[in-house]
């Protein structure tokens, strides 16, 4: 298998050609001519590979000037390019090219001066240069460019949320239509925009990428390498969609190692050679040879030509569909449901006292402690981190209202409390989220430190279960309608709420492609380390609001009730098809699996099990539920 027609015709006396896992044609190399060869690989005609040069720089344009710039890798570099061009930089692989232009990114570090639109771009700052307008198309597109657990519009759309959103919600209908519309500009070959991204070729891919930049209405295209890895045919639209960039007053850069790619696409090209700028070409100068020439530290000459990728569009039968539902967020959630209903009616049909009212309101009760707690350890999961903190703090918030919420307090001081337990778990979040981040202590290695602290001070507090919480409290707390206890129905409110700004709201995508992959957040302009601390405060927040739940159904200061919610706050997440390395999951996938869980501790009691079989079923069921999710999203 050979990379490029040049290679094919060096080493091969025949060539056969397959696309969509088909033989397309078969001829002796000498007999079939690059433009055959071509044909057959793409399936159409191409009669121009490179678009027509640019009319020339358009002076109102935006304008990238650059000033003795150096970094570890590249020194005193000036170069500058306009709307209306494109300008290349060669040179052999490792000689600096790159990592200047990461550094203009805001990737990598680097002094000098470099100014966009008159305006100096802050070097070292990803999330300035992407306010400067800045967009970087990095050549490893699955690693730094692309979100592989998230669909091709989630990835389009994530560095312009600003512009679908209306008081701090987007609109689906405006993303859909713009994402849609490059999709088509573009040519993205995909059944649907909602498509996984991972499902794509990589010239599709690579278009995606581009899309994102078009949306987000870029002021400086930086690409590297940017037909790594893609098939002649999609090469020719990627080389036209640049072109067209250009052509609408937008600086591109490109670095390529392929001189064929850039002599037929760019106005200008500047050639590094250990990282200095050595020459700069333009106009008719811009060839083959005289780029070589200008490399005059190189001893060879490699073309980097793709690996002649296969693209083809994906069967979108009703069994297509469905492989790609059981491979989604969603799916858990119905199977949950089910387990739910199955459980349920087995029980039943052996103890009727199962579906009593009495007993559907304790598990209720009881599945809305858990799903707070669980929608909190869902937050820091998102992340790719954990929080094994949140079993002490809810007796430590249980603690707390102990001292408040007796029958001798008044109103005002039972609103302290609420405030203490809260504030308390703020401090709790920050903390841990802190050390996170900026102590560079692992999230299990921090939690589990404060996990030890948050406990002794329960047991300082309280040595002995103590303090009996208000009688009229408690039923407050656990008032119900309709056989259904209040607290339940806002656990199903916030879980939809929790929901819709998971995936509507620039919180919910920022926390989403951070949990994905954290180093392609931070090139597109995610704050990173802020998301990361506020998903554990909100995590910490919504652990003091499962302690109100547990304050009520304990009645009494026990710093001790609270620790077995870290063990099952977890398995409720990764019932609910929660990946535990960040960045896809529920919240309506969590409420089920707290549900799940009260419901499996009753039916034990009522088919007369021991406790033990509480820990081996849902013990089963999370290592089973792993296993599944797992296996199901090996196809996406």
């Amino acid at each position: 298998m050979c990379s490029s027609d040049l290679e094919v015709r060096q080493i091969a006396q025949r060539v056969t050609v397959m696309r969509d896992g088909k033989v397309r044609g078969s001829a002796p190399a000498a007999a079939m001519t690059d433009e055959e060869m071509l044909r057959l690989i793409v399936g159409r005609t191409i009669t121009q590979v490179y678009p027509d040069k640019g009319r020339g720089v358009q002076p109102d344009a935006a304008r990238l000037a650059v000033a003795t710039l150096s970094g570890d890798k590249f020194h005193d570099v000036s170069l500058t390019a306009q709307g209306g061009e494109i300008v290349g930089i060669a040179g052999i692989t490792g000689n600096g090219q790159s990592e200047f232009l990461r550094a203009l990114a805001g990737l990598e570090s680097a002094s000098g001066m470099a100014t966009l639109a008159h305006k100096p771009l802050r070097l070292g700052h990803p999330e300035a240069a992407h306010e400067a307008g800045v967009i970087f198309l990095s050549s490893d597109r699955q690693k730094e460019g692309l979100f592989m657990s998230l669909s091709v519009r989630e990835n389009a759309a994530l560095s312009a949320l600003a512009g679908f959103a209306r008081f701090g919600l987007i609109s689906r209908r405006t993303e859909y239509e713009k994402v849609q519309e490059q999709s088509i500009r573009l040519g993205i070959r995909t059944p649907t925009i909602d498509t996984n991204v991972g499902a794509l070729s990589g010239g599709n891919q690579q278009k995606v990428v581009l899309a994102r930049a078009l949306l987000a209405n870029a002021s400086l295209v930086l690409a590297e390498e940017p037909t790594a890895g893609v098939d002649v045919g999609a090469r020719s639209e990627i080389y036209r969609i640049l072109r067209g960039v250009a052509d609408e007053g937008t600086p591109v850069v490109i670095v390529s190692s392929d001189t064929q790619e850039l002599e037929g696409l760019c106005d200008r090209v500047v050639v590094f050679s250990r990282g200095h700028n050595v020459g700069e070409l333009a106009g008719t100068d811009v060839t083959e040879e005289n780029i070589g020439r200008l490399m005059i530290t190189a001893t060879t000459h490699r073309r980097e030509r793709g690996r002649g990728e296969v693209e083809a569009v994906r069967d979108d039968s009703l069994g297509q569909r469905l492989r790609r539902f059981a491979a989604g967020d969603y799916a858990p959630s119905l199977v949950l449901a089910l387990l739910l209903i199955v459980l349920g009616a087995y029980v039943t049909s052996t103890n009727i006292r199962f579906v009593s009212a009495f007993n559907l309101q304790k598990i209720l009760l009881l599945s809305s402690a858990l799903a707070f707690v669980g929608f909190g350890q869902m937050c820091a999961i998102f992340t790719g981190g954990i929080d094994v903190s949140v079993g002490p703090l809810v007796g430590l918030s249980v603690v707390i209202a102990s001292f408040f919420f007796t029958d001798d307090n008044t109103t005002l001081d039972m609103g302290l409390g609420l405030a203490a337990m809260f504030g308390v778990a703020g401090v709790v979040g920050l903390v841990n989220g802190s050390l996170i981040r900026f102590g560079n202590f692992t999230a299990v290695a921090a939690t589990l430190g404060i996990y030890i602290v948050l406990q002794g001070i329960s047991v300082l507090l309280r040595p002995q279960p103590g303090g009996s919480i208000s009688s009229d409290v408690i039923d407050f707390i656990t008032r119900h309608i309709s056989g259904v206890p209040i607290s339940f129905i806002i656990a199903v409110v916030l879980a939809i709420l929790l929901e819709l700004a998971l995936r509507y709201t620039r919180w919910g995508m920022s926390l989403r492609a951070v949990g994905s992959k954290e180093e392609s957040a931070a090139r597109i302009g995610v704050r990173v380390n802020l998301a990361v601390v506020l998903a554990f405060v909100a995590c910490c927040l919504f652990t003091a609001l499962g302690g109100v739940m547990v304050m009520a159904q304990l009645g009494i200061g026990d710093p001790n009730q609270g620790i077995g919610y870290t063990l099952s706050s977890i398995a409720a997440v990764v019932l609910g098809g929660a990946s535990l390395a960040g960045g896809r999951g529920t919240f309506i996938g969590v409420l089920l699996g707290a549900v799940l869980i009260q419901e499996i501790n009753a039916a034990t009691a009522f088919l007369g099990l021991s406790q033990s079989w509480q820990y081996w079923f849902i013990g089963g069921l999370t290592l089973g539920a792993v296993a599944i999710y797992s296996q199901a999203r090996r196809t996406e």
